[in-house]
């Protein structure tokens, strides 16, 4: 299987989810109202949708910055991040920025720049799909800025007819959670997510991503 690790596993680290991530790009945006406008839709949950805005008009040095100052790389793992990176994976998919998911044994690490690498690559990996922060240059925030790198996610479908995908680290809603499911788009499975969800809003929600909550 490979594990899907969304961008809310670095608030293991006491880094920003989706929320205070959209909410510190807002604040580059110089037209008030706009502004206002789109601080609704973050108190709203319309993380996907604010997100998708930003990125694409809060110049990209600006982005860097906020990412690099939100999600530092990592000296040490918590715990939590140790213990699953420890399970053997057939891969490590990351939509964080902070590349704080380890390649197991010497496992190569990725980025959505290396599709043709990592279509060629029949081991173990790590794909760090929206960049780090430690290669300002490979961070990519948004679908808008991923559709340059469509290889990136022509792999993911490849991997997902293959192997069940197992999600960890999303909410319903989030932009990462969002991207990921659009790029499979059905492909292969059964896939898997675990999210706080019950009862009646599980079966949505699965019936909703075509996955097993």
């Amino acid at each position: 299987a490979v594990l899907v690790a969304g961008l809310r596993c670095s608030e293991l680290c006491d880094a920003p989810g989706w929320e205070e991530l959209a909410k510190r790009l807002c604040g580059w945006l110089d037209d008030e109202a706009r502004r206002h406008e789109i601080e609704a839709l973050i108190e709203g949950g319309r993380f996907a949708a604010a997100i998708a805005y930003l990125s694409k008009r809060v110049e990209r040095d600006a982005v860097v910055e906020v990412l690099k100052d939100a999600y530092p790389a990592r000296e040490s793992l918590p715990a939590t991040v140790a213990s699953a990176s420890a399970i053997p994976w057939r891969g490590v998919i990351s939509t964080g920025f902070d590349g704080s998911w380890p390649a197991a044994d010497g496992a190569p690490a990725f980025t959505a720049g290396d599709a043709a690498a990592l279509a060629a690559h029949g081991g173990a990996f790590v794909l760090n799909l929206c960049g780090t922060t430690a290669a300002p240059e490979t961070l990519r925030l948004g679908a808008t800025e991923l559709q340059a790198f469509g290889g990136a996610l022509d792999a993911l479908r490849v991997l997902a007819r293959r192997r069940s995908f197992v999600f960890v680290g999303f909410r319903a809603g989030d932009p990462d959670l969002a991207l990921v499911m659009r790029a499979l788009d059905g492909t292969g499975g059964p896939h898997f997510l675990f999210a706080e969800a019950a009862g009646l809003e599980a079966e949505l929600l699965g019936d909703e991503l075509g996955v097993t909550i």
